[in-house]
């Protein structure tokens, strides 16, 4: 889907997207403090990031 949008859109839909799981992320790990699968995706989803869209990306701030 990504590839309708420019460069720019991309980065901004990506950010978007990390900035709305990283609101509940919190409630998620509160509830299930042993499940570590959310964070570990939003970590690739960074690394995923940047490689396509050439945006650098900290995911230990997820």
């Amino acid at each position: 889907m990504l590839h309708f949008f420019d460069r720019q859109a991309q980065q901004a839909l990506a950010l978007w997207a990390a900035g709305c799981v990283e609101h509940v992320l919190g409630l998620f790990e509160a509830q299930q403090p042993h499940d570590d699968r959310p964070r570990k995706a939003m970590a690739v989803a960074a690394v995923n990031i940047e490689m396509r869209l050439g945006y650098r990306s900290d995911p230990a701030q997820l």
